[in-house]
């Protein structure tokens, strides 16, 4: 999901066009968080980014994709959950 949003969002004008109308869901969670910019050189202000560092939406998704995978999968096969 947080992919999908991240290709759709349209950051050009946060006053007309916020997340919220585009219909965004993982996007302000993530906003919550603290991310502010995207590999893809923008900023969730509108403005441009030319360094995002190492904390962008795109590694908090991976970051969250792999900790499913490794953690809550594997758990639910010790608990014998089918």
């Amino acid at each position: 999901m947080a992919l999908y949003e991240l290709a759709v969002f349209d950051p050009s004008d946060p006053v007309l066009d916020p997340i919220w109308r585009q219909g965004m869901f993982v996007i302000p969670f993530m906003t919550r968080l603290g991310i502010t910019n995207s590999w893809g050189g923008w900023s969730i202000t509108g403005g441009t980014v030319t360094n995002p560092g190492i904390w962008s939406y795109v590694i908090i998704k991976w970051v969250r994709s792999t900790y499913f995978f490794l953690f809550i999968s594997n758990l639910s096969n010790g608990f014998g959950w089918e």
